[in-house]
């Protein structure tokens, strides 16, 4: 890997048209199968994140939204530890999402996928008023750790801020990077091309 890939995020792009679902994805059974096929094409993932086209699926209800891709997403976190990213998704597809994420307390990351970019638009579920903070704080940086945010506010500790960073990437809302003893963390709340600079995106 070379030092353009170690310095700005890649993404695996995975296609949700033609694994099967039709047009409008509907039902526990259909999600389940469906997401076996997701699972299949995820290779070893040595990017920083994925990013899920719906590009051609007009509709996803919530019980197929929770059996497929919120069944995606946990694999791909369980997994790789590694975040999700939903692109062009259609309204009713966010909708029901929106229904999915009030019953299990989740958070999703909804944006547009175009020209070899991700640009995140919208995040779904309800977030503590101090994780939301932290994101925006992080969304302004390119890439920091926990001390660097401290040096930005002055408050409250270090240690406040590696927690409420660890709490971010545990609910798939950033990426994380090993350097050395310390882990740099990126917010996906940007506009990001694969494997070039990030650019904020004002929500």
């Amino acid at each position: 890997m070379n030092d353009l890939m170690k310095k700005y995020p890649t993404f695996l792009l995975l296609p949700a048209q033609g694994v099967g679902g039709g047009e409008v994805w509907a039902g526990e059974a259909v999600g389940k199968k469906l997401l076996a096929e997701l699972i299949a094409r995820v290779p070893k993932l040595d990017d920083d994140f994925v990013v899920v086209d719906l590009h051609g699926v007009e509709m996803v209800t919530a019980s197929a939204f929770r059996a497929s891709l919120r069944g995606l997403r946990e694999y791909i976190g369980g997994t790789f530890h590694k975040p999700t990213i939903f692109a062009n998704a259609a309204p009713e597809t966010i909708e029901e999402a929106e229904f999915v994420a009030a019953k299990y307390g989740d958070l999703y990351l909804f944006g547009e996928y175009e020209d070899g970019g991700i640009r995140c638009t919208k995040l779904v579920g309800d977030i503590d008023q101090t994780l939301a903070d932290t994101l925006e704080l992080l969304a302004l940086q390119d890439e920091c750790d926990a001390k660097a945010l401290f040096e930005l506010r002055k408050t409250p500790g270090v240690t406040a801020w590696h927690n409420r960073l660890t709490d971010l990437a545990g609910k798939g809302l950033v990426t994380v990077r090993s350097e050395g003893r310390s882990r740099r963390y990126r917010s996906l709340l940007k506009e990001i091309r694969h494997g070039d600079r990030v650019h904020p995106v004002a929500l």
